[in-house]
């Protein structure tokens, strides 16, 4: 495994998921305040990012895992990015719905944002891997 691109191309799958996410959490969960919720502070903010970015790198360290058994290319990067959904997005959001009382729909609209978010950087992250010399 090439660690390298790993970290370089799990950095910029994460900036896809904090991008996706952030865009679809200020202007489709504007429904969030009217829930009596507070808005996100900056470190709350802060800290979902690092957590996306952490995603990321654990998105390219599962496609450069695949890729000997499926071989590389989108289908493998695909599969990466639905594995990670089903584990930190779906049954997360599964998890913790009785605690978040945001009904369905938000809860729809968060599970298909980690659906859309972690297949395409899962397709970039796989776009950016390359076996080789660094390795080590």
């Amino acid at each position: 495994m090439n660690k390298v691109r790993i970290v370089l191309g799990g950095l910029v799958a994460g900036v896809v998921v904090n991008v996706i996410e952030t865009v679809v959490h200020r202007f489709l969960f504007r429904s969030y305040e009217k829930l009596g919720r507070e808005p996100l502070t900056m470190s709350g903010a802060i800290q979902l990012w690092i957590i996306g970015l952490i995603f990321g790198i654990l998105l390219a360290w599962l496609y450069a895992a695949l890729r000997p058994r499926y071989g590389a290319g989108p289908k493998t990067a695909i599969l990466a990015g639905l594995y990670l959904w089903i584990v930190a997005g779906l049954l997360v959001w599964i998890g913790f719905w009785p605690l978040l009382h945001w009904g369905a729909r938000l809860m729809a609209i968060g599970i298909v944002t980690n659906l859309v978010a972690y297949v395409l950087a899962g397709l970039v992250a796989g776009y950016l891997y390359r076996e080789g010399a660094a390795a080590a």
